[in-house]
Formats: structure tokens, sequence, C-alpha cells
């Protein structure tokens, strides 16, 4: 019998009709009360009021969710807020090679405790329950851009980031690579050091993250849309974390700097 890996390895690198393969994807994709009623409460209503598609998604776990409340900033309203970054702060960093500005259209898709798992339950969404999927709501051929934050929910506290989860990772990328138009780029964050995990696993985690995307990309054999950027080195757990793992306003006015040329670029 094939190894959950080797199953999942098989089912990412398979080039079958889009039905079968969003069978396959479904196969490894996981239920939890939390991220279903997430969306079917709050982000699939979102969308579906919409009159044209969000430009930029950010996609994840609790430190997307976060963005909304310790983040001090509003699904669809200009990010980052002035409140978290000030217009003066924005003039001084403004320079002609990077229009560091607002972006407009950056829709939240993030929910906290998700694992690679229910990110993909999430995109798909789960027809016995009524619940449509990102993928459908989105309109994806209209995004510009995708950020992809998650990971640390499937980090082990001795053994680190599991060969399969990396697998069912892919999934989430390929899937989003072949929903998108050929113009959409996809930026997949590295992982942020935690205070209960030693560093040298989230370092090997990034690795294997970053790994991923070459790896990806070279199945392509296309013009990279995929990128792996590293969490800010700005960040310092002893002072920016106000629990184990999740950042404070602090730790999210230093994550809002260090993103917020790169979405820009990124999403032109």
């Amino acid at each position: 019998m094939a190894s959950p890996n080797a199953a999942l390895s098989a089912d990412a690198q398979a080039h079958s009709s889009p039905s079968s393969k969003r069978m396959s994807i479904q196969r490894y994709s996981k239920f939890k009360e939390r991220s279903f009623i997430t969306s079917k409460n709050e982000h699939i209503p979102l969308l579906e009021s919409l009159s044209q598609s969000p430009r930029i998604v950010l996609l994840g776990d609790s430190m997307i969710e976060r963005m909304q409340t310790t983040g001090q900033c509003t699904s669809l309203e200009p990010w980052p807020s002035a409140s978290l970054l000030d217009d003066a702060h924005l003039e001084s960093e403004r320079t002609k090679e990077c229009p560091y500005q607002r972006l407009e259209g950056v829709f939240y898709a993030g929910v906290g405790g998700d694992k690679y798992e229910n990110i993909l339950y999430r995109l798909y969404g789960d027809e016995e329950r009524q619940l449509p999927g990102l993928v459908d709501a989105l309109r994806p051929p209209d995004i510009k851009l995708w950020f992809i934050h998650a990971g640390t929910n499937n980090l082990h506290p001795k053994r680190g980031l599991p060969a399969a989860s990396v697998e069912v990772l892919r999934l989430v990328l390929e899937t989003i690579l072949a929903i998108s138009a050929s113009e959409t780029r996809i930026l997949l964050s590295g992982l942020f050091y935690r205070a209960d995990v030693a560093d040298q696993l989230v370092d090997e985690a990034n690795t294997k993250l970053e790994d991923l995307v070459a790896s990806i990309n070279d199945d392509a054999k296309t013009e990279p849309r995929l990128f792996f950027i590293r969490a800010p080195d700005s960040v310092r757990i002893e002072v920016d974390l106000e629990d184990h793992v999740h950042l404070n306003a602090k730790g999210y006015r230093l994550w809002f700097e260090y993103l917020l040329p790169k979405l820009a670029i990124y999403s032109i």
C-alpha cells in the first residue's frame, strides 16, 4: 500500500481532468468547525455581496485573521489602515522606484487554527453542509495577487513541518495557480519564529517551503508566478509577540512595513 506522502505527491503532480483533480484534492481537505463557521457566516456572504472581485487576497491562518483585530485593518478598506501606519510614515518611505501607498481591494481570508488541510477545505467548500468554496466565490481570474501565510499550525514542536503537510500545501498552491489568470502572482510567506518551537525547526520548515516553490516553478516550465518571501527579521519574539505565536500591534506594524512594498509591486 502506498504511503500517505506518496499518495499526496502522486495527486499533486497528476495531470488529470479538472473534475478528477478536484475530487483528488478534496480527499485531503479537512473540516474544522471554526473554518466552516467563518467561511459560511463571514467570508462567503461578504464576497457574494460585492459587485467586483477583490484585487488582492490574503489567505491563511490566525496571522491573517488577526490583521483585522490586532492589525487594526478592515477587509476591503485601504490597507494598511492609517491607525497602524499613518500617512506621514507612508510619505517618508515613498520613492520613485517603490510606490509606497495604501492598497485597495484587499480581502482577508484568514481563520485562526487553520492548517493547510483546512485551507483546502475552505477553497473547495462543502456540498454536504451547503458551504460554497472560495474558489467559486472569489472569481479568481480577476485577482491580481494572492498572499498566503499558513503552516505554523502544521508545525510539530519536536519534529517540525512534516513532509505530508508540505505536499498538502503543494495542492493549495497548485489549485490557486490553476484557477488564476496567467498574470496573477502568488506570494508564499515564510513562517515567523515562535516562543514554543525551536528556531532551527522553523528555519527547516521555511527551507522546505522555499524548496517547494522552486519545485512547482520548475515543473511549470513557464515564467514563474509563485514566489517565496521570508518573514521579516525586524520582528523579534521577545518584544513583538503577545503570546507564544501571535504578533502584537507593533509586530503587525513591522510586518506591514515589510509587506507593503512587496504586495504593491507584485499586484501591479
